[in-house]
């Protein structure tokens, strides 16, 4: 029997049997198969596939074919300087949806009243969204922006995190599961990446504000990227024999 190498990544959400989307109304991005070469970014000239990570705005070619999703309420993002744009999931948001999402690179912060703002990010004292939206209510304040803390660097301390949650409310989705294609050393299935982390705190917060519609374009970027690096891992996994096995059938 011949056995084959198999990259490490075969053991990530991108093997599952089952489609993460399929439930999902996310819109077409067949035309986006259409797009061999790259682009240049309308804003600062520089060379980008679909959409520019440093300007967040789509290319001009596309610009009128990708969809425009409009949220609930207003979606503050802030990152760490040591974090890689081109690598984030969180570029796809604003592109996705530019009059609600926008992105900061700590120190800079948004200017943010504690009645007005619910921090999405698990602190000591988070406690679940559904529970911290009853507790507003109680209190008659209704949620305003939202602000998220993406991932922090890797090898630093926590300094967004720490600067932003003091005074706000905490929230933490609980029951996520994500399809990320890069693996997640010593994360639970559970830790969301940005544009997955954004796009279920909007569908729960319309469900908790009655409210019918969908926001499931916000993934319409992270779909194309999951299928077409999933396709090409399966098919290298299906086709690279590994250097250090017999290809000989065994004895």
């Amino acid at each position: 029997m011949t056995r084959q190498w198999r990259p490490l990544i075969t053991r990530s959400c991108l093997f599952e049997h089952e489609d993460p989307f399929s439930r999902l109304h996310i819109s077409s991005s067949q035309f986006l198969e259409d797009i061999t070469e790259r682009g240049v970014c309308p804003k600062c000239h520089k060379s980008r596939m679909y959409f520019c990570y440093t300007c967040l705005t789509a290319l001009t070619s596309i610009q009128d074919r990708i969809p425009r999703v409009q949220l609930p309420v207003q979606i503050a993002i802030v990152k760490h300087a040591g974090e890689v744009d081109g690598k984030s999931t969180a570029a796809h948001l604003p592109v996705l949806a530019p009059d609600h999402v926008k992105i900061y690179t700590f120190p800079s912060i948004p200017a943010c009243e504690p009645n007005d703002v619910l921090l999405l990010f698990p602190g000591e004292n988070a406690h679940p969204l559904e529970k911290l939206w009853e507790m507003t209510v109680q209190t008659g304040h209704t949620t305003g922006p939202c602000v998220l803390c993406a991932k922090e660097h890797s090898r630093r301390p926590r300094p967004v995190a720490e600067a932003l949650q003091s005074g706000l409310p905490c929230a933490v989705l609980e029951g996520g599961h994500s399809a990320f294609w890069r693996p997640q050393r010593g994360k639970p299935s559970g830790w969301l990446a940005t544009a997955e982390a954004v796009h279920l705190a909007m569908t729960r917060l319309l469900a908790l504000q009655g409210c019918t519609g969908h926001v499931d374009d916000l993934l319409f970027f992270f779909k194309f990227f999951y299928a077409k690096i999933s396709s090409r891992y399966r098919q290298a996994s299906n086709a690279v024999p590994d250097p250090g096995m017999s290809v000989h059938p065994e004895k």
